[in-house]
């Protein structure tokens, strides 16, 4: 009794000691069943989509900072770590997320980032600017002569 006793007690020791495998699984096996990934740590690759793409079903889950991954199969927000990259200018560079799911209020999924990397910066990406936003008119405008009284 006292040999299984110690051995069962050495198997449940070893257990606790064992570190929590990182899941890899796609953005849309997070949000079409959300609830058993919660508080569970999770590595995704995708494209960085900044603030306001709108390709996340909610909107930011903790902050207006928080920004949004996608992959093939969707997009969630994340939060806690905010990389490096533009919110606009970036959108399509290449990421890896390590970090904890968690649901909001209305049991949507986030991300709470523990680690990001950037894999690679989006090479088609272009400078939002305000050379980029206004444009030189066609033909030379001048204003209207007004006659002098």
């Amino acid at each position: 009794m006292k040999r299984l006793f110690t051995i069962l007690l050495g198997i449940t020791l070893l257990g606790c000691c064992i570190q929590e495998e990182e899941l890899k699984w796609t953005i849309g096996d997070i949000l079409e069943r959300p609830e058993p990934y919660e508080e569970k740590n999770i590595t995704i690759e995708g494209e960085y989509m900044g603030w306001e793409t709108g390709c996340a079903p909610t909107g930011p889950p903790i902050t207006r900072s928080d920004w949004q991954i996608r992959d093939e199969t969707g997009c969630i927000y994340v939060t806690n770590i905010f990389p490096e990259l533009g919110p606009y200018r970036d959108i399509g560079t290449r990421v890896r997320v390590t970090g904890t799911i968690k649901l909001n209020s209305a049991d949507i999924p986030y991300i709470r980032a523990l680690r990001v990397e950037i894999l690679g910066k989006n090479e088609t990406s272009q400078p939002v600017g305000i050379e980029n936003i206004f444009t030189e008119p066609e033909e030379e405008i001048t204003p209207p002569s007004l006659p002098i009284p």
